[in-house]
């Protein structure tokens, strides 16, 4: 059963009605995870840049174009809740920052900023390279799966440098374990506590993660170590400071966000290098200069190249597809009417291959980003870190790492794979390829290995 009209404009109130689709929200949300992308784009083409669906059981706006997702993310209004996301993750990531609205955002950004200041920043620096170097340092020449190598490299990177606490190698494991069950759980179809189902299994995740954090908090109040674990947990403005439920509740999210998030920015630029060997040469020829880089070196005005060709692939698949939320109040999102209580999503995937933004938006051009064509783009177009006062705390971090990779990565291998090769992604949560992405590295002059090298890491 399909009915058009899903919102109803006030008479006299000069706005739009807002259309859209009543189909079954299950078999809305296949078609979404099949293929978000043409999904995004014939919904825009059938209902305009505001129009509904339905997802998980309940009805949704999605307001795409970049003025639509400033309307929403700038939030100048205070229309828009960033409660939209509880019906999502709350029950997982409940209390993390992106979840809060003012005043609480505010005072717990203020106190969070502490450790994410430009002194932590390079302070993160030296532990983070010694950890992506002994990653990259066991690789042999073969074939490389990308997806669990950056798995791998960006949940060591948020143990060591941000969470700094010796564990035993079964003790990761359950960490991570426990990290990967609380996000996949996110976005399950079946959304009761059952056995077995991905939904519970999020559930015990999450208790494992408050366990975790709660056990070493105490001595991280009392450290003076320079890890984020320690900065949030001793981070004080105005005589204020994190409770332990606080800081539990943060730390949970900021290792999701730099266990995974970074995990797929870091494999979509490996697979666009590997695909496109003209600008993995630009790359590698800007970074061979680099012996022993520090972090004005790994600096976006320090490797541009590299900097261009990071923000194109997650413009291509960003790690966060969309961002929703909550009207709080009555208001309109260009024209369109949208009452309180109504559910919104600004989908940064399908805002990301606008062809009104992006000429030829599905592909691979890294000098989009130049300074000369950025300038006329629209500030919202781009939003892989979200947007307003919830962009995310850590972005400059996450380039500083993935720049950091890859000047290292591309001084010992260069990546190919083989023509006409496509990653099959899984947008059922973060963007995974389920091939896991394999891709041929090759020792740095040396001659070329076969593609059929064993994996290096698990399939």
């Amino acid at each position: 059963m399909r009915n058009r009209r899903y919102i109803t404009a006030p008479e006299g109130s000069g706005l739009l009605d807002v259309e859209g689709s009543w189909s079954p929200s299950v078999l809305q949300l296949l078609r979404a995870r099949k293929d978000p992308i043409g999904f995004g784009e014939v919904r825009r083409e059938r209902y305009g840049e505001v129009g509904a669906t339905r997802f998980f059981g309940t009805n949704m706006v999605m307001a795409t174009g970049a003025e639509a997702a400033e309307e929403i993310l700038a939030n100048r209004d205070g229309a828009f809740s960033n409660a939209g996301w509880d019906l999502l993750i709350g029950p997982f990531f409940g209390g993390g920052l992106m979840l809060m609205d003012p005043p609480d955002h505010l005072r717990h950004r203020r106190i969070m900023a502490q450790a994410f200041t430009s002194t932590a920043l390079q302070s993160y620096f030296p532990r983070m390279r010694e950890v992506v170097c002994a990653e990259l340092d066991s690789i042999t020449p073969g074939t490389v799966r990308l997806y669990p190598l950056f798995k791998q490299m960006a949940f060591q990177t948020a143990l060591q440098v941000f969470v700094d606490v010796d564990l035993t190698d079964q003790q990761q494991q359950q960490v991570r374990a426990a990290f990967t069950d609380t996000v996949r759980a996110g976005t399950s179809l079946l959304r009761l506590p059952i056995p077995g189902s991905r939904y519970q299994r999020g559930r015990v995740g999450r208790r494992a993660l408050e366990q975790f954090f709660a056990e070493h908090l105490p001595a991280k109040r009392r450290g003076d170590g320079t890890d984020l674990f320690t900065r949030l947990s001793t981070a004080e403005v105005d005589g204020q400071r994190l409770t332990d439920t606080e800081v539990i509740d943060h730390m949970i999210f900021l290792l999701m966000a730099a266990h995974d998030t970074s995990q797929v920015a870091l494999t979509q630029t490996g697979y666009q290098l590997a695909a496109h060997p003209h600008w993995q040469d630009q790359v590698r020829a800007e970074v061979s200069g680099l012996t022993d880089p520090g972090y004005e070196d790994v600096s976006a005005a320090g490797l541009p190249i590299l900097d261009r060709v990071v923000r194109e692939s997650i413009r291509l698949c960003p790690p966060v597809s969309a961002y929703p939320r909550l009207v709080v109040s009555d208001t309109q999102v260009l024209g369109r009417y949208l009452p309180a209580g109504t559910r919104v999503t600004v989908p940064a995937l399908t805002n990301h291959r606008n062809p009104k933004v992006w000429p030829d938006p599905h592909t691979f051009d890294p000098d989009r980003f130049t300074p000369e064509r950025l300038a006329e783009v629209h500030k919202y177009a781009w939003t892989p870190f979200g947007g307003g006062a919830h962009q995310c705390l850590g972005m400059f971090l996450a380039m500083q790492q993935i720049r950091l990779v890859y000047a290292e990565l591309l001084s010992r291998f260069t990546l190919s794979v083989p023509d006409g090769y496509i990653a099959p992604m899984d947008y059922s949560a973060i963007p995974i390829p389920k091939d896991g992405l394999p891709v041929a590295f090759t020792a740095v002059q040396s001659l070329p290995t076969s593609q059929g090298g064993a994996d290096r890491v698990g399939a």
